[in-house]
């Protein structure tokens, strides 16, 4: 029997041939512990098969990385990071609504207490592309704007100029809330789209939101990173005519 067959007459009632096709395509079929990502694949009676139906409330979000702790995502823009938003998993940090990227999610509190603590001795290393209004007359520089009395650090480099608009680098030091967004405004170059931090753009560019991709993130052995969304794409070979 192929593994879907299996699966549908198993679960029967709960879920459908669709949600269960979804399940295995997102890396939630086991077979004797082991993830299985094709349907068709033939089964015997004595393998043992583990479904993790909680891989259905992932979506729209692309795993980039899981193992027995932690899941990490490319989230999508427009997704709120509260509590319920990726019910059951656990959020480790957060994101604006409006960022896409990388975000660490995690499985149990312990290891979400595990992550936090990297996080508290900088431990974790987070880059982001920013889609910047303007073109900086430098090439790096470093932000040390301090943000709510608190004192906030990030360092940027150019990687693309445009017409009247920039691609950068941006390495955080410190986390606080806006920081990118704020500290890039301070330097006369806010994130296009950004009607918060930004006014009278010298880019005409009809960004839809602000342009800030969570692009990577270090810790312990890993490094991950998230591919561009379509917008920030388009974007770049508009401004930049970059593939």
């Amino acid at each position: 029997m192929k593994l879907l067959e299996y699966l549908r007459d198993k679960y029967k009632g709960k879920y459908s041939v669709k949600q269960l096709k979804k399940i295995i395509d997102a890396k939630g079929c086991s077979i004797g512990g082991k993830i299985v990502t094709i349907s068709t694949r033939l089964i015997d009676a004595s393998e043992k098969i583990q479904i993790d139906p909680t891989v259905l409330k992932r979506s729209p979000n692309e795993i980039l990385y899981e193992d027995k702790e932690l899941v990490v995502c490319n989230k999508s823009a427009g997704i709120t990071c509260d509590a319920h938003t990726f019910t059951p998993l656990i959020l480790v940090h957060r994101l604006d609504k409006e960022t896409s990227g990388v975000l660490i999610l995690a499985k149990t509190l312990n290891a979400k207490k595990k992550m936090v603590a990297l996080f508290k001795r900088k431990a974790v290393k987070k880059s982001y592309l920013a889609i910047v209004d303007g073109i900086p007359k430098k090439e790096v520089g470093l932000v040390n704007t301090p943000i709510d009395n608190q004192e906030a650090l990030t360092h940027w480099k150019l990687l693309k100029k445009g017409k009247n608009a920039s691609l950068l680098l941006c390495e955080p030091i410190t986390g606080r809330t806006h920081q990118i967004r704020i500290h890039l405004a301070s330097i006369g170059h806010p994130i296009l789209g950004d009607l918060v931090y930004g006014k009278n753009f010298r880019s005409p560019f009809p960004a839809q939101r602000h342009l800030l991709h969570a692009y990577s993130i270090s810790f312990e052995t890993h490094k991950i990173t998230a591919p561009l969304p379509k917008d920030f794409l388009h974007a770049m070979k508009q401004l930049m005519n970059a593939e």
